[in-house]
């Protein structure tokens, strides 16, 4: 039975919490205040469901034990009052992939889909579509974004192998060819900017590309008109970024596929190699903190999904240290200590530590998030929706978040639960009913989430919670203040 007590807990401490209506009423008939801080103490089987799954069978099981102290299986914590946001709805095209690059209030946003770069002059609420210079091939191009006006681009122009540069001063609304035959076979085009061709300023840029024999890292200083090699030895290198004309990375995959950093302080002549995390792998993201190229973050996640954390470096990429033990799609840092991030399934997070510890924002709906970037040195998500959402500083007493974790190993391993933190936020207000919406791979209903009426109540100081769901199942959850 001690096997078994622990995996009711985990069901509710870890997914049950994962998201309410803000147009629904919660609570009644309540004496006491929700503000502050709580974690789950308790839990209760009342009734069990009466379907004849495994699951059914062992949560009728539990009925006679009564409460089950939750302590020693994990935690999760709750905090009513927190911080909202504001959403605002731009022009930008819906797609589901973007990669953006801001300059104050100048951005640009690369649709490798439709072989597009919009650009705004307000921050993101307002952008003009520009079509890039014709690509024969279909695939994605090489984007570099040289400052707040300029841009460059490479295309396979007449799709047949010989290549061309292109450049924009006017944030991509008119384009000017500098050289319309590149030395070189092929190049790495990629869904990011900066990823084959890397502009530092107005002039200076490099290319990595393939001649045929070997891939050679090129640079040019007269916006692309002569290409001069600097690196003759880039086979296994891809997606080439540089900070100045001096100090750049990439990375690099030589062996079973594993990828590793490499960094130059040269200009491209020579290169040191830095291995990443197991499993961990460059997608396009400017991990490296403005203005310092000796902190940075990465966030690993393996395909199996055996594997997550958000990883650090206070030393250029020599060596890195797991922070975290989640995996965000998207995040940003505007200094060592506060940084941003978001998960695709619409939640976002702010960070005050350097990554240890997120606090999500108060968010109500899936807002699928594409990007979270820097404007004027605040952070601002964009979702694919045509809207972009950024924190309004208010703590709203009528919203929660929570936050836990499973810690028992055995537990794990029974359950196949993720060793990551799990979140959640919320809104309430008086009446008489909590509408919760809860998702668990295997609920007893074979379907992995299901809606439920619950109310909460105040007992000597503690808040309860009773939850009944489809199928006769009703839970009873005793939370402390903390």
């Amino acid at each position: 039975m001690k096997k078994i007590v622990p995996l009711v807990f985990i069901i509710i401490s870890a997914v049950i919490f994962y998201s309410c209506k803000s147009d629904t009423p919660v609570s009644s008939n309540t004496s006491g205040s929700l503000t502050g801080n709580w974690t789950v103490d308790r839990v209760q089987i009342v009734s069990a469901p009466t379907t004849g799954t495994a699951s059914a069978m062992m949560k009728a099981a539990l009925v006679p034990f009564g409460e089950i102290g939750a302590s020693f299986a994990g935690y999760m914590d709750f905090t009513f009052g927190a911080e909202t946001v504001n959403q605002t709805t731009n022009n930008l095209p819906v797609g589901f992939v973007y990669d953006m690059k801001f300059f104050n209030n100048n951005g640009y946003a690369y649709d490798f889909v439709r072989k597009t770069v919009s650009s705004t002059s307000d921050g993101g609420i307002t952008w003009l579509v520009h079509n890039l210079p014709a690509n024969g091939n279909g695939n994605a191009q090489g984007i570099s974004v040289a400052d707040a006006n300029t841009l460059y681009c490479i295309s396979d122009s007449l799709g047949n192998f010989i290549f061309s540069v292109h450049k924009s001063t006017d944030m991509g609304a008119t384009w000017v060819t500098t050289n319309s035959h590149l030395p070189i076979f092929s190049y790495y085009g990629s869904i990011y900017f900066e990823s084959s061709i890397s502009f530092v300023n107005s002039t200076t840029g490099y290319i990595i590309a393939n001649d045929n024999s070997s891939k050679k890292i090129y640079k040019t200083t007269d916006s692309g008109v002569n290409w001069t090699p600097v690196y003759n030895n880039a086979n296994y290198f891809w997606q080439i970024r540089f900070f100045d004309e001096m100090h750049g990375y990439a990375s690099s995959s030589q062996s079973n596929f594993v990828q590793t950093l490499v960094k130059t302080n040269d200009g491209g002549i020579t290169w040191t190699e830095y291995s990443l995390p197991e499993g961990a792998i460059l997608n396009g993201s400017e991990f490296f903190l403005s203005g310092n190229t000796n902190i940075g973050w990465m966030s690993k996640y393996t395909a199996d999904g055996s594997a997550f954390g958000l990883y650090k470096t206070n030393n250029g990429g020599q060596s890195w240290t797991q922070i975290n033990n989640n995996y965000f799609d998207y995040f940003v840092f505007k200094d060592e200590n506060n940084g941003y991030a978001a998960k695709r399934n619409g939640m976002i997070f702010k960070t005050t530590n350097s990554g240890a510890d997120w606090i999500p924002y108060a968010t109500s709906g899936y807002l699928g998030i594409m990007q979270v970037k820097l404007i004027n040195s605040a952070p601002v998500f964009f979702s694919f929706y045509s809207s972009l959402i950024k924190p309004s500083g208010v703590i709203a007493p009528d919203k929660w978040y929570a936050k836990g974790s499973v810690t028992n190993s055995a537990i794990k391993m029974i359950t196949g639960a993720e060793n990551r933190e799990s979140y959640a936020t919320g809104q309430f207000a008086l009446g008489d009913t909590l509408k919760i919406l809860f998702v668990a791979e295997n609920y007893s209903e074979s379907s992995t989430s299901a809606g439920a009426l619950g109310k909460y109540y105040f007992e000597n100081g503690n808040l309860f919670i009773d939850l009944p769901l489809p199928n006769n199942e009703e839970w009873k959850i005793k939370l402390r203040r903390k």
